[in-house]
């Protein structure tokens, strides 16, 4: 099939150029959106993160920055589905407990009542992550109780424990885009290792002395403009 130039995008790297074909068919606005920053130069001069084969290509925003770090390993504990006959269910230890609910509908979830009753079931509370598959493979949809707070915008360990017990069910592959209410961050599982990326923006600056701390005084912030 022959190359659409409309729909044709190429980045210019320092290894050589990289052509992507877009498809407005699948994502309309998206493709639309990207073609009129394009056009502006917003991308110029952005820094490409990385390529990973047959699942995306990560460029870059001029203000923010990407970060990857390590969350270390996953480890699956049983399903438990006689606990919630309509969902799959099963614990995940991240270095902190957490407890994977799939279900097909996340708008109706009581995330509140259900969270805050989980605490009182798993000594120490837990960490509750409720998921659903996304529009596109690989991707998946999270709202999540974080014990101790409620309900949250996003949560790291979570979205690898979501990763982790949905790869586990056979419902993503290894490379996983997981939505959380603030924003989509990436979690790749390896075999031994999990990492987790996405876009960080600098807030402040906080000046801690060990001192103080133990004086009960607060922290000195600088916030950015």
């Amino acid at each position: 099939m022959a190359a659409d130039p409309e729909n044709t995008l190429i980045l210019t790297l320092d290894t050589g150029p990289v052509t992507i074909a877009l498809r407005p068919d699948l994502a309309p606005g998206h493709v639309a959106r990207i073609k009129e920053l394009a056009r502006e130069g917003f991308y110029d001069g952005v820094v490409f993160h990385r390529v990973i084969p047959g699942f995306m290509a990560q460029g870059g925003d001029p203000d923010t920055a990407w970060a990857t770090v390590s969350m270390g390993g996953a480890e699956l504990g049983e399903n438990q589905p006689q606990k919630f006959g309509d969902r799959k269910v099963r614990t995940v230890d991240m270095g902190n407990p957490h407890l994977v609910m799939f279900g097909p509908d996340l708008d109706d979830v009581d995330v509140a009542g259900i969270g805050a009753h989980l605490q009182t079931v798993y000594e120490g509370g837990v960490n509750v992550e409720f998921i659903t598959t996304g529009d596109e493979p690989d991707h998946l949809v999270l709202r999540v109780f974080e014990r101790g707070v409620g309900e949250t915008q996003a949560c790291g360990t979570g979205s690898a424990a979501a990763a982790a017990a949905a790869h586990s069910w056979g419902l993503v592959g290894r490379n996983v885009a997981v939505h959380n209410p603030g924003g989509t961050l990436e979690v790749d599982l390896d075999d031994d290792e999990i990492l987790l990326a996405g876009p960080v923006h600098r807030v402040a600056s906080v000046v801690v002395s060990p001192s103080g701390v133990l004086a009960g005084s607060r922290p000195q912030m600088s916030p950015t403009a």
